[in-house]
C-alpha cells in the first residue's frame, strides 16, 4: 500500500512554486488594464513600489530555491495549474497568489472555486499549499470534493517578503533533512518564532 502524502519524505525536486500574480514590469503594467485582476492595481500603477515590495524579493530568492531543486512557474494560468497536476511530476504545489471574493487570481484572471476544483484530478494525492490570504471556502470545497488532496494554508497575515523568505528556508530544510512536508513546516515555523522572540525580548 502506498504511503500517505502526510507521511512521505519530501525533497525540493518534488515541489513546484507557482506565481499567479505579476512577477515582471511588463506583466505589472498589463494587469493595470486587465478587467478582472486586482492585486497589481493595489499599487496604483507605481511599478517602483511593486518592484520593491514584491518582485525584488522574488528575484533574490528564486535562484536559491531553483538551486535546491524546486521548479518555479511564473504566469500561472488556470489551465497551466491543471496541467501541472495532471502530469503527476510533483507532490507539492505551492500557489503564491491573491484571494478575493471567493476567487483565486491566476495570470489570466480570477477563477471561481468550482473552476479550481475541476482542474484537480480526483486521484491527485499530493499537497496543495495555498500561500494566499484566508482561502477557507476553497479549502472546505477541496476537502469535500478532492479528499485525496492534502490542503495546507494559514490565516496568519504576513508580507510577501516574509512568506518568500519562509519558503526559501523551508526548501533548504527539506534539502538538508529527510522530513515530511508538514514536519519541515513545523520546524521552520518554530525556528522563525524563536528568532522573533530573540529579536524582541
Amino acid at each position: 500500500m502506498e504511503e500517505g502524502i502526510s507521511n512521505r519524505i519530501i525533497k525540493p525536486e518534488k515541489c513546484v512554486f507557482c506565481f499567479g500574480i505579476p512577477t515582471s514590469e511588463n506583466s505589472f503594467y498589463k494587469d493595470q488594464k486587465h478587467p478582472t485582476k486586482n492585486f497589481a492595481k493595489r499599487f496604483n500603477g507605481v511599478w517602483a513600489k511593486y518592484d520593491y515590495q514584491i518582485v525584488s524579493h522574488i528575484k533574490k530568492i528564486e535562484p536559491k530555491i531553483i538551486k535546491y531543486g524546486v521548479t518555479v512557474v511564473h504566469g500561472l494560468t488556470l489551465q497551466k495549474f491543471g496541467k501541472l497536476l495532471n502530469k503527476n511530476n510533483f507532490l507539492v504545489i505551492i500557489l503564491f497568489s491573491h484571494w478575493e471574493n471567493n476567487a483565486l487570481e491566476f495570470y489570466d484572471g480570477f477563477a471561481e472555486i468550482s473552476a479550481i476544483v475541476d482542474e484537480i484530478p480526483r486521484e491527485f494525492s499530493g499537497i496543495l499549499d495555498l500561500s494566499i490570504c484566508h482561502p477557507i471556502p476553497l479549502t472546505i470545497a477541496l476537502k469535500k470534493e478532492r479528499p485525496n488532496c492534502l490542503v495546507r494554508f494559514t490565516n496568519k497575515e504576513a508580507t510577501p517578503y516574509l512568506w518568500l523568505n519562509f519558503y526559501e528556508t523551508l526548501f533548504w530544510h527539506l534539502k538538508q533533512q529527510n522530513l515530511t512536508y508538514l514536519k519541515a513546516i513545523e520546524e521552520v515555523v518554530g525556528a522563525f518564532l524563536k528568532e522573533s522572540d530573540t529579536v524582541y525580548n
